[in-house]
């Protein structure tokens, strides 16, 4: 149970790192994003390569949100990833499903 309460908050690190990256690079195409930072996020993040993705397609999404709804005129602040409502992780040998954090994690 530790080791995935460990995993998760390294999930949300990774997704805020990511969002702060899009929005440095003024970015939201996930090839550039890749390409300027994926080594980097390898080296910070101790996330198997399927989930590191993951991290990075989260925060693109949220911030592509972020950029709809200002540009759309509507009340909107940049996301921020204080807790993870929901994470699939892919392993080796199939994938896990966590509908929430575990007791204590944000």
């Amino acid at each position: 149970m530790e080791k995935m309460a460990r995993m998760l908050e390294t999930y949300r690190k990774a997704c805020a790192w990511f969002l702060e990256q899009a929005e440095t690079l003024n970015t939201t195409s996930r090839a550039k994003l890749n390409r300027e930072t994926y080594r980097r996020a390898c080296e910070l993040f101790d996330l198997n390569r399927a989930t590191l993705q993951c991290a990075m397609l989260k925060a693109l999404s949220a911030y592509r949100s972020y950029l709809s709804r200002t540009k759309n005129g509507k009340k909107s602040s940049l996301p921020k990833f204080d807790s993870i409502q929901y994470i699939s992780c892919r392993q080796a040998h199939g994938s896990l499903s966590f509908p929430s954090p575990p007791a204590g994690v944000r």
